[in-house]
């Protein structure tokens, strides 16, 4: 008897999941490959010289992806939640 075996189909792939980003006057816009995805991008800054966070800080915002597409209003994050000094 041979057996063969096929993996899970995925909804969302390391390929389809790709963000495209641009410059916008106050933030980053971004497109993903996959253009009919729908859903929510949490961001936030990495302090990498600050070693008492072991992680990304996230904002208290988030970002909507409609049609793979969305916005990060970058400046927002200035002052408290700016801890690069962007």
């Amino acid at each position: 008897m041979e057996y063969t075996e096929k993996g899970p189909e995925y909804l969302w792939t390391a390929e389809n999941t790709q963000l495209l980003f641009e410059s916008s006057a106050n933030g980053l816009d971004f497109q993903m490959l996959d253009t009919d995805f729908e859903g929510i991008l949490y961001y936030g800054f990495i302090p990498f010289e600050d070693q008492r966070f072991h992680q990304t800080v996230f904002f208290k915002s988030t970002a909507a992806i409609h049609s793979g597409k969305g916005h990060i209003p970058i400046v927002e994050m200035k002052g408290k939640y700016d801890m690069v000094n962007w």
